[in-house]
């Protein structure tokens, strides 16, 4: 009996399965469906590379279209936008609508800024990635910028804006890390280094929660 799996987003997990699936192959009672908006996913771990110059843009797109037709499964472009699991069926946007047996969700995650900052029309949040490259691609120069967040993630991109390629000079870079400090949950041995990293590229840090008041962004 064939049972269907349906893979519902792009996202790394499921790029990982796709790559799977081209070197071993589909399971024979296994007919999969990889439901997806987009034919490419932007991989977030080259985007800092992007920023710095270090590639074009367009080389940090996975070709999902090109892996599906490679594992030999079936691709839907077409986003989810109802889930009933008692009778095992999604909506899609389109109106469509796909049963399944199994089923493994993937879609990445969505940007929290407004609700957690305030809101204004300069901040740009990170997820999803692909509005976050377009809205960055489109601001040519940049004089100031605050990274909230001090997990890897919002070093990273503090380190990386610091040395945007195309900026005539390098944009002053403050990194508000939150309450719980510059990368929580790392050894202190790396947190000293990251700390002495910023301080040497002149990017401030501030301990504090991150807050949007009066036009501007606040720490504490």
């Amino acid at each position: 009996m064939t049972r269907t799996l349906l893979l519902v987003g792009g996202g790394h997990a499921h790029v990982a399965v796709l790559a799977d699936w081209i070197a071993r192959g589909v399971p024979a009672d296994i007919r999969a469906v990889l439901l997806t908006p987009q034919p490419t996913l932007r991989y977030s771990g080259m985007v800092p590379g992007w920023i710095v110059g270090q590639h074009s843009r367009d080389e940090a797109l996975v070709d999902l279209a090109a892996l599906a037709q490679r594992a030999g499964i079936e691709l839907v472009l077409d986003s989810c936008t109802g889930l009933d699991p008692d009778a095992r069926r999604v909506r899609t946007a389109g109106g469509g609508d796909i049963a399944f047996d199994i089923t493994s969700f993937d879609t990445g995650g969505e940007g929290r800024g407004a609700a957690l900052l305030g809101n204004d029309p300069r901040l740009i949040d990170v997820r999803p990635i692909g509005g976050f490259v377009d809205r960055l691609a489109a601001s040519p120069a940049l004089a100031h910028v605050v990274v909230a967040g001090g997990g890897a993630g919002g070093v990273e991109l503090a380190f990386a804006i610091r040395n945007r390629s195309g900026n005539t000079a390098p944009p002053k870079v403050t990194l508000v890390t939150g309450r719980d400090g510059l990368l929580p949950g790392f050894a202190p041995a790396v947190q000293r280094r990251v700390a002495a990293g910023l301080a040497r590229q002149g990017i401030a840090v501030h301990h504090d929660d991150a807050r949007i008041e009066g036009g501007a962004i606040m720490a504490g």
